[in-house]
């Protein structure tokens, strides 16, 4: 490889790596890729030229877009699936709420008292028998 091959190629990884939008550890793994990739075609091609291995590969704005559109789609393709695990979630949440609602009114509904309610008039032990005074009492 030429030196002035070897100049081009480090420009070229270089833009590559400004135009990607991923995280550090994912841009140095698309570059080491294309490294590697590059590497194999320069093997096999010894007298290969920089315009050859940008038509072979594309350009860097090629090679950031193509990366761009298959992160993004699996980036959807994981906050579908996890909207899919929110909506599970939510489902079971609401199922063991309701399951301890339901519980709850049937317990109350077998401990309830029910009281029996009974007047109960009580006259005055005086000679004036027209006093007379009612109490409530409950009974189960």
């Amino acid at each position: 490889m030429t030196k002035n091959l070897n100049n081009e190629l480090k420009t070229y990884y270089r833009q590559i790596n400004r135009l990607l939008s991923c995280k550090g550890g994912e841009k140095k793994a698309i570059i080491d890729r294309i490294r590697s990739d590059i590497g194999c075609y320069i093997e096999e091609n010894p007298n290969v030229t920089f315009e050859d291995i940008n038509k072979k590969f594309g350009s860097p704005e090629q090679i950031a877009e193509q990366f761009y559109s298959t992160d993004l789609e699996e980036k959807l393709a994981k906050k579908l699936s996890g909207g899919k695990k929110i909506a599970l979630a939510a489902a079971l949440i609401a199922v063991v709420v309701l399951a301890a609602l339901i519980g709850i009114v049937i317990m109350q509904w077998k401990s309830r008292v029910v009281y029996d309610q009974r007047v109960v008039e009580i006259y005055a032990s005086q000679s004036d028998s027209s006093y007379k005074s009612q109490v409530t009492v409950l009974s189960k």
